[in-house]
């Protein structure tokens, strides 16, 4: 089973896969949710730029990744990738947009659910 120095992110998808992100090789490993059986190496080290993940979120097939840059002269950013091979696409706020946070240190996704009236029948 692969080691993983210091977990700093999980994800979960609907397909029972769970993504970790491991900021000491700066990857993101996959895992069988139901078992915890190790998958594999789903965003290799450094894909993309990615140097020190801190927070997962998947959205729509993407996994979108907060990413610190670490020891680096920029901003973090979010990085997208696809969830089903790990390929690097565009990424949402990269570090040079002039409003992309200096040190994130992880992400919340708000939902709008619809709830159906309650007073339907009165």
């Amino acid at each position: 089973m692969e080691r993983l120095e210091s977990r700093e992110l999980l994800a979960a998808t609907s397909q029972d896969f769970l993504y970790v992100g491991d900021s000491s090789n700066d990857s993101i490993q996959q895992f069988d949710a139901s078992t915890g059986a190790y998958i594999g190496t789903l965003v290799p080290p450094g894909s993309a730029g990615l140097h020190g993940p801190r927070g997962i979120v998947l959205d729509q097939g993407n996994l979108l990744v907060v990413n610190q840059n670490i020891n680096l002269p920029k901003n973090g950013e979010v990085l997208r990738y696809t969830s089903q091979s790990g390929a690097p696409t565009s990424p949402l706020v990269p570090a040079l947009n002039p409003n992309a946070p200096f040190a994130p240190a992880g992400m919340v996704v708000m939902l709008t659910v619809r709830l159906p009236s309650l007073n339907s029948g009165r």
